[in-house]
């Protein structure tokens, strides 16, 4: 058995929060993922599914395939644009990115 300590200290977890703070941080965690980009999440959750039973080769394949669905995105300018301006990014998952402009 570890403890959470011990389990963060051996970077089994990503955080350790005592039982009063974990519904505020999970709505926080919650909410950082929703306004998020949509259509890359969803991807990334796909290639995760995927990612255990392929071979390298499929799992190359897939990851070409997410990234060129990515691109084709609004997301990417919003996000190259809030970067640049230094604001959080309005992500919509709508399609026309710049390949597509």
């Amino acid at each position: 058995m570890v403890d959470a300590e011990e389990a963060a200290r051996l970077g089994l977890v990503t955080w350790v929060k005592p039982p009063e703070e974990l519904d505020a941080f999970v709505a926080g965690v919650a909410a950082q993922l929703a306004a998020g980009p949509p259509v890359a999440l969803a991807q990334t959750k796909a290639l995760l599914n995927e990612g255990a039973d392929a071979t390298l080769r499929e799992a190359l394949e897939n990851e070409a395939r997410a990234q060129s669905i990515n691109f084709a995105t609004e997301d990417v300018p919003a996000a190259f644009d809030a970067f640049r301006t230094r604001t959080e990014p309005a992500y919509t998952g709508g399609w026309g990115g710049p390949e597509l402009a």
